[in-house]
């Protein structure tokens, strides 16, 4: 991915900034450069050089967060051997995967992911991450449960092998990437003291955040004291919460499914607002990134999502508050443009670095390689 992104002004859209004022900003421009927001306003100075994009009868927001996303899954997140699968993979196919998903969430406005990562094809996985160009934070993911295919288990004694086989991959893909390391405990509600210690004390040396994966029916406090008490630095959890998943391209979740299943589980009448705040700032806030990412403002990354206003659940005027209706009519049928890191990643509703058709066959075949694996093992 190119390390150097263009200038870009968009112009004619509503911004809706989601900055914590909630402001919006009908006949908006919107300078790109650097990969950064340079410039937010009407009648903008545009330098030499520069592109332009008319987004007239569309609508600007930051680009959506996805907190959990087992993107290694995406080719049978639906299979009920998906451990199996998972531990079957190798670079091919989990480089499809990884890429299937990654474009995935980019044609439904997500620019950041947390991605839950694998053990298997790790070389594979990163390498579809970097291809998909969408900012995904993820790392080696360790898991001891005895029921987890030998595949998908780390020894505590093999937490330095694994970190080091990790980074060995993330350098091969060079400065330019958008992968971002943290580490991750998969089940950690079920994972070994030894083994949580071990990743702990290696989170905390890397001055990375670690991020337990708890099972859905997880006790959730009983398992923050215990990882609390290892003084692992910066830590969060998350739950396994399938209906939230995205599935391969055709079978995709809508872009706020998560941020509405995480809302209403907090607050029983959440306004639209909550829903667009859960799925920008307070997303990246949950990846320490409140300072660069979540809003639409001058020095932010240029992470945004351009949208249609064609559902006529966009159509609303004052006084039903914009926001309101974004969050409740906002399909991925409306994304039009995504912008990463200032790189123009979907155009006009289309992947504009990948061959979607050909990135589908590619994925029939992984998925068939991955079955016959399994089922010789």
């Amino acid at each position: 991915m190119s390390a150097s992104p263009p200038t870009v002004l968009l112009f004619g859209g509503t911004l809706l900034a989601l900055d914590g004022t909630f402001r919006t900003l009908d006949d908006a421009e919107i300078l790109l450069s650097g990969g950064r927001v340079a410039a937010v306003g009407r009648a903008l100075t545009a330098l030499p050089g520069t592109n332009f994009l008319d987004i007239t009868g569309c609508l600007v927001l930051p680009g959506l967060v996805l907190p959990h996303a087992p993107l290694s899954r995406t080719l049978f997140h639906s299979a009920a051997d998906g451990d199996a699968l998972e531990a079957a993979h190798d670079d091919d196919s989990a480089h499809v995967a990884a890429l299937t998903g990654g474009v995935a969430c980019l044609l439904r406005g997500i620019t950041t992911v947390r991605d839950l990562g694998t053990v298997a094809g790790i070389d594979g996985h990163l390498a579809g991450l970097h291809e998909s160009g969408i900012h995904a934070y993820t790392g080696p993911v360790f898991a001891d449960a005895d029921d987890l295919p030998s595949g998908l288990r780390t020894d505590a004694d093999d937490v330095a092998g694994s970190l080091e086989r990790f980074d060995q991959a993330l350098a091969r893909l060079g400065d330019a990437t958008l992968i971002h390391p943290l580490l991750q405990l998969r089940h950690a509600d079920r994972a070994s003291a030894a083994l949580c210690q071990r990743v702990a004390e290696a989170a905390d040396a890397r001055h990375q955040q670690l991020h337990a994966q708890l099972t859905a029916a997880a006790d959730d406090q009983a398992v923050r004291q215990r990882l609390a008490a290892l003084d692992a630095g910066s830590l969060t959890f998350g739950h396994e919460q399938p209906a939230a998943r995205p599935d391969d391209l055709p079978q995709l979740a809508e872009p706020l499914a998560y941020a509405h299943a995480a809302v209403r589980a907090a607050k029983a009448d959440p306004s639209g607002r909550d829903v667009l705040a859960e799925a920008t700032r307070q997303g990246v806030a949950g990846l320490g990134l409140q300072s660069e990412a979540g809003t639409v403002e001058v020095g932010r990354r240029a992470d945004l999502v351009i949208v249609r206003r064609s559902d006529p659940s966009l159509w609303t005027d004052e006084p039903v508050d914009l926001h309101d209706a974004v969050a409740h009519g906002l399909s991925r049928a409306d994304v039009r443009h995504v912008f990463v890191a200032g790189h123009h990643r979907v155009n006009e509703g289309k992947l504009a670095n990948v061959d979607q058709a050909a990135l589908r066959e590619r994925a029939q075949h992984a998925l068939a390689a991955v079955r016959e694996r399994r089922a010789a093992q």
